[in-house]
């Protein structure tokens, strides 16, 4: 499957499982984890994957190998193979509000440290982390905009902020469908959020700031330097 190609079946489990994250606050248990995993899997088989290899690859080659990365919003884990593959760090650190969610990363994980919290406050000082990753975290937040800035305060100065969401507009609801007409105002939407994004691209290490749309702007992945001012372009829209 190519870029271009997006399979609206393949994308509809994962979009109505960050509904119903973003609309309801959930005790998951071991089962819903092991669901959310296996949603996961085939969201970034068949949807993601060219976005998240891109947006992995251009976040490590900003950064020097053997460093502390922070997967913020963890889950299972999933992501810390990929991360341990790219960055080639010395320690990767995984935080996660669900302790499901951790207790399932701890079985499929080793050599990683896993610890519950919020990512709206991470409990770790600042300046700890040369890179942290976060991926279908934001657009389940009440407040992505202080998610953002909690990452970019526990990075070290030359560190790098690395982060993808879905663009699911307000209006949809776990149980919905996502509809080629949807997709089609999804893309008209995120043209701006490009155009904006293209209009700051390198200012150096500490703004370093790199956004880009995949899948019709479904998708969007933004790099960040230390010192970036968070604005909207950088942040999921939800007023579709």
């Amino acid at each position: 499957m190519t870029t271009n190609e997006l399979n609206l079946k393949d994308a509809n489990p994962l979009l109505q499982f960050l509904a119903l994250l973003r609309d309801h606050e959930l005790e998951i248990s071991g089962m819903v984890a092991a669901s959310y995993e296996s949603v996961v899997r085939r969201w970034d088989r068949t949807v993601a994957r060219f976005a998240l290899d891109q947006m992995l690859e251009d976040a490590s080659a900003r950064i020097p190998k053997g460093g502390r990365v922070l997967d913020a919003g963890c889950g299972t884990g999933l992501r810390i193979p990929e991360i341990r593959s790219v960055f080639q760090p010395q320690s990767i650190t995984g935080i996660d509000t669900s302790i499901a969610m951790l207790d399932r990363a701890r079985e499929n994980i080793s050599n990683a440290f896993f610890t519950d919290g919020d990512i709206l406050c991470l409990p770790f000082e600042s300046e700890t982390f040369d890179a942290v990753v976060a991926t279908w975290v934001m657009e389940t937040l009440a407040d992505p905009r202080r998610a953002v800035e909690e990452c970019l305060r526990v990075l070290k100065s030359g560190g790098i902020l690395a982060y993808s969401f879905v663009n699911l507009p307000g209006h949809f609801k776990p149980g919905d469908h996502f509809h080629p007409s949807a997709l089609h105002v999804v893309d008209e939407a995120t043209r701006e959020q490009e155009l904006l994004g293209a209009n700051r691209i390198d200012f150096g290490d500490s703004e370093f700031a790199l956004i880009k749309r995949h899948q019709k702007g479904l998708i969007t992945t933004v790099i960040l330097g230390k010192c970036c001012n968070v604005e909207p372009y950088m942040l999921p829209l939800t007023k579709l």
